[in-house]
């Protein structure tokens, strides 16, 4: 067969390959679980057979949110298909019905109406029948509008009934947590009923009777801690009840779990529900009369008598101890340069005054010998110490910024050749994509044979996504290097005020330190958090341009 000529091949205009850039989204939420029609693989399944059959569409990748509520849109794999869209990789989202997306109507009406039609991504839900390439999908103001209602309606609804179901169940002395309390377990035979742990309930029997005899709570900790028993939070993970890393503490007996175990109703056989609701999202303390109390659910662990006098004791403890408190600007930042633990503070009445003391609290909670050092330093010492070492690096930020400021004739050229750059790579890209428009072209013309499309296919597709994900990378240290310069200076300005004032706040802290480390001379180590923030202003002042 006789070689067609290709001296016909024209190009065409500014329009990307053929095949559309296709994103996979599936959602799965908790109540869906029992439908197995909204399963994680019937969702891919009706998905992929419907791209299968829709010659357009190309695959490029599946994202997938199990086990996430459609009322709230800040899910991980959701946000990372926006980001690919936003770097151009994805010109279509396809799911099986708009409720995957979402059952928030406003929310949901947002993305298919606005969001993808401004970056030019196609949008189908596959049993819905909807596609906003269909023009009946895009003329219709009432079809969408109307589907989401329905579904953000039914996901409260379920939300609702669950509420109420457990509000019940608690009425009726069904315990409804997800963990059991320490010293308890739950039933083999019905899990919303509290047994007792033969391990665990000595150990909270040992902790009243402590209490009761008047031991504090840090020697009541160490003594824990020195017999290697397991706190509750390592526990339950032995036991395979909890395993996320943020849920086990440091693994030591801690006050605030004796404080709360100290204070359950629990332990007396009764169960105290209900204490904290949800608000958009958030747990947060419910009001005293809507706490759920049911006597006598379950076996105690003590009598009633030893749970009054620990609370009697307690109580004039706390009254003991009573008086105002300043506001401990350090809270988490001051750790001990030996062991690592978090310095504890103090407040120490004196004749005239009162004075505030860090010191390290290992040798009197973890265990004697945990920690080789012996710090104790004054509130306000520490501060003078934190001002003097502020006051060196506002010399050098200042430096630093006015160093800045004399090449920003050198910066601005730089930015402008990186404008130019970006020009070319964004022409190069625009002319690549119309000859791959111009090969298929002439593919459908029998300029070219499919297995001479397929190879010069690849090459163009290639070279467009190296353009573009250059295009990316530049603009985006440009943006990056623009906003660190802004941060920059503001730093500048805030560190230079603090070496005015000679005033610290919480506020201050929070923003510019990451962590105090103090040892027994009184030396600290400050580790800021604008330390190694700014590499690109580094780069620029290092390198001269």
């Amino acid at each position: 067969m006789a070689r067609k000529s290709r001296k016909n091949i024209t190009t065409m205009p500014d329009i990307a390959s053929n095949l559309l850039k296709t994103a996979v989204y599936i959602r799965l939420s908790v109540e869906d679980n029992k439908n197995r029609g909204n399963s994680v693989d019937t969702q891919k399944q009706i998905i992929e057979n419907f791209i299968a059959i829709t010659p357009e569409l190309e695959i490029y990748d599946s994202y997938i949110d199990n086990g996430l509520t459609g009322r709230n849109f800040d899910r991980p794999e959701f946000n990372r298909m926006l980001d690919d869209i936003e770097k151009g990789r994805i010109q279509c989202v396809v799911v099986k019905d708009l409720s995957r997306l979402g059952r928030n109507s406003i929310s949901t009406g947002y993305y298919v109406e606005k969001h993808f039609p401004l970056r030019g991504v196609r949008f189908i839900a596959v049993n819905d029948n909807f596609d906003t390439a269909n023009d009946f999908n895009n003329g219709s103001g009432i079809i969408l509008p109307l589907k989401n209602m329905i579904n953000e309606a039914y996901s409260m609804d379920i939300a609702k009934k669950i509420k109420a179901q457990q509000q019940q169940a608690m009425r009726e002395g069904q315990f409804v947590g997800a963990r059991p309390p320490y010293g308890y377990k739950k039933s083999p035979e019905d899990c919303h009923k509290l047994v007792i742990d033969e391990v665990t309930a000595p150990v909270v029997k040992r902790i009243f009777e402590m209490s009761s005899e008047g031991v504090g709570l840090a020697p009541i900790c160490r003594a824990l801690n020195e017999d290697n028993i397991l706190p509750p939070s390592q526990y339950a993970q032995s036991q395979g009840i909890i395993s996320h890393k943020n849920l086990l503490g440091n693994g030591n007996w801690q006050t605030r779990t004796l404080m709360k175990i100290l204070s359950s109703e629990v332990y007396m056989g009764d169960l105290v529900q209900g204490k904290s609701k949800s608000v958009n999202r958030k747990q947060m303390p419910n009001s005293e009369d809507k706490w759920i109390i049911v006597k006598d659910t379950h076996e105690p662990i003590i009598d009633r008598a030893l749970f009054a006098k620990v609370q009697e004791i307690r109580a004039e403890k706390s009254e003991k101890k009573s008086g105002e408190w300043t506001e401990n600007i350090f809270k988490g930042k001051i750790v001990c340069g030996y062991c690592g633990k978090n310095l504890h503070r103090q407040r120490v009445p004196r004749a005239r005054d009162i004075i505030y003391i860090f010191h390290c609290i290992s040798n009197t909670r973890i265990a004697k010998g945990s920690c080789d050092g012996h710090i104790y330093f004054k509130e306000d010492d520490l501060k003078q110490a934190i001002i003097k070492v502020i006051d060196v690096q506002s010399d050098i930020l200042l430096g630093k910024n006015i160093r800045l400021q004399h090449k920003y004739k050198a910066f601005e050229k730089q930015m402008f050749e990186t404008d130019k750059e970006l020009l070319a790579i964004a022409k190069e890209v625009e002319k690549n994509q119309k000859y791959l428009k111009t090969l298929y072209e002439n593919l459908v013309l029998g300029i070219i044979d499919l297995s001479e499309y397929k190879e010069m296919k690849s090459g163009y597709e290639v070279k467009i996504e190296q353009g573009r994900q250059k295009h990316f990378e530049i603009t985006s240290k440009k943006e990056s290097l623009n906003q660190q310069i802004g941060q920059f200076d503001a730093l500048t300005n805030e560190v230079n005020s603090i070496h005015s004032t000679k005033q610290l706040n919480r506020e201050i802290i929070e923003k510019l330190i990451e962590r105090i480390v103090v040892k027994d001379d009184n030396s600290i180590d400050i580790i800021f958090t604008f330390q190694n923030a700014f590499p690109l202003v580094e780069e620029v002042l290092s390198n001269g341009k």
